[in-house]
C-alpha cells in the first residue's frame, strides 16, 4: 500500500489566497505592489498552473474509471489514500516535488513563512538547562518537593520539561522551558471552597506575585471569573505602550487569593525591548492619550491609539495606526458578572 504526503501543496493552497488577500487590502489602502510582489504572483500562477493540470488529469481517469480510491484506510490531512490500478500516486508525487522550489514568502499574513519558523524572542541565547536543574526551579516556583517527572516536549516552539504531583487533594502541573528555565505554565487542580475575593483584590494577588517572580511592568487588562477562579491577563508595558503580544495568564483562586494557575506563552514567544518611535499622528489629532502595540495576523506589531466606543448598546474598542491614521483592529467588549472579554 503507498500514500503521498502533501505537506508542501498544501502550504501552497494555504498561501496563494493569504497572499493574494494580503496584497488586496495594501491596493485599496493605496499600497502600490511592488516588483517583487508581482514576480511571487507570477510564480504563484505557473504553480497553480502545473496543479490544475495534474488534478484535471486524475479527475478525467476516476470518471473513465481507471482510478480506484482505496476506502478502507484512514484519511489524514495532508495524505492521499493508495489508488490502485493507475499512476495517480505518482503523478501526485510529481506535483509535491515540484513544489520543491517553491519560495519561501515573507508577509503580512496568517500563513507567512516567518511565522512557522519563528523563535520564541526571550529564549534568544538561552542556556539549555538540564532536567534536575529544571525539577529545582519547579520545585523552588511550587514550594514543595516530590513532583515526578512526566514527559520531555521537544517538537514545539517553546520545548520544555513538564512535571506532576498528585494528592488526595490537588493535582499539580508545571512546565519549564529547555532554554532558559523559564515557567511555561504551571496549574494548581483544586477544590474552591467559594468567593471571598473581589476581582480587585485578585488582581492585586496577581500582580504582587508577578513582580514577585519577574515579570516587571506588567499592566491588567481583561479576566473572566469560573468555578470561583479568576482568569486574569497581564500586558508588559514600556514607555507607557502596552505591548499586547507580550501576554501573561495569571489564575487566582477567589477562596483564598492564591495563585493556582500561570500561561506565559505569549510573553516567551514576544517579550523583548522594542525601538519604540514616536507616533506621526499625534495626540491631538488622534483624540486618545493610550498607545498599544497591536499584533496582526502576521506578529508584526502596529503602533496605535487605543479608543473606547459604543454602538447599538455594545461597547468596542477600536485601534487606529499612530502613523497613518488607518484603522487596523476593532473588538467587541463582552462586558457580564463573570468578566470582561474581547472578540
Amino acid at each position: 500500500t503507498s500514500e503521498v504526503q502533501l505537506d508542501n501543496t498544501s502550504k501552497f493552497l494555504s498561501q496563494v489566497g493569504d497572499y493574494t488577500y494580503v496584497l488586496s487590502q495594501s491596493m485599496i489602502n493605496g499600497e502600490e505592489i511592488s516588483q517583487e510582489e508581482y514576480d511571487n504572483l507570477a510564480s504563484m500562477n505557473e504553480y497553480a498552473a502545473t496543479l490544475k493540470n495534474t488534478l484535471s488529469e486524475i479527475e478525467t481517469k476516476i470518471y473513465n474509471g481507471e482510478v480506484r480510491i482505496s476506502q478502507s484506510r484512514t484519511r489524514q490531512r495532508g495524505t492521499v489514500a493508495d489508488a490502485a490500478d493507475s499512476n495517480v500516486l505518482d503523478d501526485l508525487a510529481n506535483v509535491e516535488k515540484s513544489f520543491d522550489e517553491y519560495p519561501s514568502l515573507i508577509y503580512d499574513g496568517p500563513f507567512s513563512e516567518h511565522i512557522e519558523n519563528r523563535e520564541p524572542a526571550l529564549l534568544k541565547n538561552a542556556h539549555t538547562i538540564s532536567q534536575e536543574d529544571a525539577l529545582n526551579t519547579a520545585e523552588k516556583f511550587v514550594g514543595t518537593k516530590g513532583l515526578a517527572f512526566e514527559s520531555l516536549s521537544e517538537n514545539t516552539a517553546i520545548p520544555s520539561y513538564t512535571f506532576v504531583k498528585n494528592t488526595d487533594s490537588n493535582q499539580i502541573s508545571i512546565s519549564i522551558t529547555k532554554d532558559g528555565g523559564y515557567i511555561l505554565s504551571y496549574l494548581n487542580s483544586r477544590n474552591i471552597d467559594g468567593e471571598r475575593l473581589d476581582i480587585n483584590s485578585a488582581t492585586d494577588k496577581a500582580a504582587e506575585f508577578l513582580q514577585k517572580n519577574g515579570f516587571y511592568s506588567m499592566q491588567s487588562s481583561y479576566y473572566e471569573k469560573s468555578g470561583g477562579i479568576a482568569t486574569i491577563n497581564f500586558a508588559y508595558v514600556q514607555d507607557n505602550v502596552t505591548c499586547y503580544s507580550d501576554l501573561v495568564k495569571v489564575r487566582v483562586a477567589l477562596d483564598t487569593g492564591e495563585i493556582i494557575g500561570l500561561e506565559t506563552n505569549g510573553y516567551i514567544m514576544n517579550h523583548a525591548e522594542r525601538n519604540l518611535s514616536a507616533p506621526a499622528l499625534s495626540v491631538d489629532d488622534a483624540k486618545s492619550t493610550k498607545l498599544a502595540l497591536v499584533p496582526k495576523d502576521s506578529m508584526r506589531e502596529v503602533l496605535c491609539y487605543e479608543f473606547k466606543g459604543a454602538f447599538n448598546g455594545k461597547n468596542f474598542l477600536i485601534y487606529v495606526n499612530a502613523e497613518n491614521g488607518r484603522e487596523e483592529e476593532i473588538f467587541l467588549l463582552i462586558e457580564s458578572e463573570e468578566g470582561i472579554l474581547t472578540v
